[in-house]
């Protein structure tokens, strides 16, 4: 056993404990068998994992780090990255033990299983565990908190919370009552279990409302030492100094921007009366009107993509709701749910709600796609859980890449506005620019805040004054702020980062760059943090040669050639390689096609792009260039031409 071996085995190995420690983790990637088992609350069950975790990466660490590939070289270091931040915050942020809404784990569980499946036989059984098991979880939660103030703006937040908890259970005693296709005594029996949870709200209120208070205006804040600390942890190539100064500059440039767009468009009318009317004149008349246009927007957005070659686009679909009631406290307006790694479908959410009707404008709701859907967070997420390893994404439970992922999201507004996709590219340049302003706005509040150096009140007015936000929605997103430090500047400042990696990898590429390739390196890498994300470019970026060890010999001499627009035949046969289907074009001719190629649509499916089965001959030494890897094999070229497909186990990759 080699050393790649020995670290997929201890991974694996890793991976399965991981998720017993944290079924609600678990729960989340798709794991069905931890649907129904409670995660304890305690804090010794968050430290012992905590310490489990650094004594795994450890074991791994004692292989011959030289002789792992390049793949899992990062995979380990992303591990220990996100481990190390995890360390620090759980330390210095404990918002494990400072936030008292003990309903939160519920509240996600629920959600996660009624939202994935509805009300099922399957969901009716866990939900009647989670809730007969709920006293006893709130009892380990309640044993986390010591005599330490907690701040007033958390309690306040996690009551308001908790105030959302009766409506959201009555939800569902409602559909369970509606349903036919639940066992009678089934239903009966969880209809009961959640009379009897409601009992007990009310006692986990009174005892929030018990805790010693901290009425200091900065209680909350992790303060300038610390988060000079993270942002060090997160290495970032700019300190805070350089943050503050760059987020300032782009505050001020952008007012400018604003101001003078709103005077041309509106010269009549005040700033605030100029930005309410720019959402006004196109509104979209009614929410359900709203859920409709979005769902068309999504559709058309995907196929732009598809259509300009911008990005590989994998299995998955996107599904678009109206926010749950538990939830919107924290969403102002709209938020996205990735899909759970191990469903096959790949089903993200799309979450909006009703609450600022004023925002609801034809033009946003296309700018909303481009970031929250294609190629943005659904595009994104779908990609993670197709090709990156699965160890990366269970460290972004623990310690998101905050400014991949926002950054991201970012620059594919700006992306789609370049390449023609926005209907009125005018307005939607002028939104950008508004939007810009806020995330400017958001690096200077996200700094201050944190550094005690501006009151929630007063970033409250700020949003207020300048977004012309309301009242309950800019207070509603400076609280959220309150509790993830760094995260708001990580919007602004990845795309800046991306933006410059752009500029990067184009002047190294020259000719040879294209926009695909630079967006799949993202997209395939598994949101690793901007450092690691160069890295992996410079590999990427490399001219890669590779040795054949093991003889291949082509099983198809007539392979397929197939183009972009084909229409086949498509059924799932057993193979030894994840991430591929077996297509018929006719009685005489059918092979092995790439599912990342097609769109499937049943037993059919229509080709996104050419493809050339091809498969290359080859003898043991002999060595080829690595044009592209896709699900397990290379695309290879030889010296004198020749091209075509050969498993990357029998290849060695060449230093």
């Amino acid at each position: 056993m080699d050393e790649n071996q020995k670290f997929e085995k201890l991974v694996n190995r890793g991976i399965e404990e991981y998720f017993k420690r944290n079924p609600r983790i678990a729960v989340k990637f798709g794991k069905e068998e931890y649907e129904k088992v409670v995660e304890s609350g305690t804090k010794e069950h968050i430290e012992d994992n905590l310490k489990w975790f650094r004594q795994w990466i450890d074991e791994i660490k004692e292989l011959d780090g030289e002789k792992l590939n390049f793949e899992n070289q990062i995979s380990l270091k992303a591990m220990e990255y996100n481990h190390n931040i995890n360390r620090f915050m759980h330390e210095a942020f404990p918002l494990w033990k400072k936030d008292p809404n003990g309903f939160a784990y519920f509240q996600e569980i629920a959600y996660l299983l009624f939202q994935r499946k509805g009300p099922t036989n399957d969901v009716a059984e866990a939900l009647i565990v989670h809730l007969t098991n709920l006293p006893n979880y709130l009892k380990d939660f309640q044993s986390r908190f010591d005599e330490t103030p907690i701040p007033l703006v958390w309690r306040d937040l996690a009551l308001e919370q908790i105030q959302t908890t009766p409506k959201f259970l009555h939800i569902l005693a409602e559909t369970y009552s509606k349903t036919s296709e639940v066992a009678e005594s089934l239903k009966d029996t969880l209809l009961k279990a959640i009379k009897e949870i409601n009992l007990v709200i009310q006692p986990h209120i009174e005892w929030i409302k018990s805790l010693p208070v901290d009425n200091d205006e900065f209680a909350w804040a992790l303060g300038p030492e610390k988060f000079d600390k993270l942002l060090s942890l997160r290495k970032l190539p700019w300190d805070r100094n350089t943050l503050m100064k760059k987020g300032t500059k782009l505050f001020n440039s952008g007012f400018k921007q604003m101001k003078r767009i709103l005077k041309e468009r509106y010269p009549t009318k005040t700033l605030n009366e100029g930005i309410e009317e720019f959402f006004k004149e196109d509104l979209i008349p009614t929410f359900e009107n709203v859920l409709e246009y979005t769902r068309s927007e999504a559709e058309r957005a995907k196929e732009f993509i598809e259509n300009h070659d911008l990005a590989t686009i994998p299995q998955e679909k996107l599904v678009i709701i109206e926010t749950p009631l538990h939830l919107i406290p924290i969403i102002a307006l709209a938020a996205y749910d990735a899909p759970p790694y191990f469903n096959r479908e790949q089903p993200g959410i799309f979450m909006i709600s009703p609450t600022q009707k004023e925002r609801h404008s034809y033009t946003s709701i296309s700018y909303w796609m481009t970031h929250e859907a294609y190629p943005g967070h659904h595009l994104d997420f779908t990609c993670n859980n197709t090709y990156a390893p699965l160890i990366r994404l269970l460290g972004l439970e623990m310690s998101p890449s905050y400014e991949t992922i926002e950054g991201w999201a970012l620059y594919c507004e700006e992306l789609m506005l370049k390449e023609g996709f926005h209907h009125d590219p005018i307005k939607t340049q002028q939104l950008l620019s508004g939007m810009q302003l806020q995330e400017a706005m958001e690096i200077i509040l996200d700094i201050q805040l944190h550094c005690k150096q501006r009151s929630i009140a007063d970033a409250s007015k700020m949003l207020m004054n300048i977004l012309q936000m309301g009242e309950g929605a800019a207070k509603a997103a400076v609280v959220g702020w309150t509790t993830t430090p760094g995260y708001q500047l990580s919007y602004l400042v990845g795309k800046l980062l991306i933006a410059d990696l752009r500029r990067e990898v184009e002047e190294r590429m020259g000719n040879n760059f294209n926009l695909k390739f630079f967006h799949d390196t993202i997209l395939k890498s598994g949101d690793l943090p901007y450092f690691l994300l160069k890295e992996y470019f410079e590999e990427k970026m490399k001219k890669r040669r590779c040795r054949v060890i093991k003889d291949f010999v082509s099983s198809f001499p007539d392979p397929l050639i197939l183009n972009k627009g084909d229409n086949l035949r498509v059924e799932e046969k057993q193979s030894e390689w994840s991430g591929w289907i077996w297509a018929i074009i006719d009685s005489d001719k059918s092979g092995w096609v790439p599912k990342n190629f097609i769109k499937i649509d049943g037993k059919k499916a229509l080709m996104l792009k050419d493809y050339d089965a091809t498969e290359m001959t080859a003898f043991k030494d002999q060595e080829f260039t690595i044009e592209k890897e896709e699900s397990g094999w290379a695309w290879v070229s030889s010296e004198t031409g020749e091209r075509g497909w050969i498993p990357l186990e029998n290849v060695k990759i060449l230093k």
